[in-house]
């Protein structure tokens, strides 16, 4: 069980936002109550990805980047959930890309940044390649479960 920003902070993440949240689950002893996870939701990512086609980090509102928030996660005892979609865009957005195309190198960055979960979020009928996108991601993530114990 866990905490999904957007329940709070709609598509609006910031690092701040995902820190304070998380200690108020320990603050509040949600934690010891089995409530571990942590997931920023979407709006964490930039418009862009990088010159290797790599999802980035929006360095405005995440700028210590991902693999950062998953260490600080993780020293609080906490595990870090990650969100993409099965689209070339994220659910509700008109900019920010999503992992339809980039299965695999998205599956290796969310295991890079010490991913523990992913939401992978489908708004059919929009995402026509959806069950197939699907179905790759969950490979790739099994095959990431086997290799290094995260994602």
């Amino acid at each position: 069980m866990g905490w999904n920003s957007y329940n709070t902070w709609n598509c609006l993440p910031s690092e701040d936002k995902i820190h304070e949240s998380a200690h108020g689950l320990i603050d509040l002893g949600l934690s010891n109550a089995g409530y571990n996870f942590v997931t920023v939701d979407c709006g964490w990512n930039a418009h862009d990805r990088d010159e290797e086609g790599r999802l980035q980090w929006n360095e405005t509102l995440f700028p210590s980047g991902g693999k950062a928030l998953g260490d600080y996660l993780h020293d609080l005892g906490l595990d870090f959930g990650l969100y993409s979609g099965a689209g070339y865009l994220q659910c509700g957005s008109e900019s920010l890309p999503a992992s339809l195309g980039y299965e695999q190198l998205d599956a290796e960055s969310f295991a890079e940044w010490g991913g523990d979960s992913l939401k992978y979020d489908h708004k059919p009928p929009q995402y026509a390649f959806a069950l197939a996108n699907v179905m790759q991601v969950r490979q790739l993530l099994l095959y990431f479960q086997h290799h290094d114990g995260r994602l």
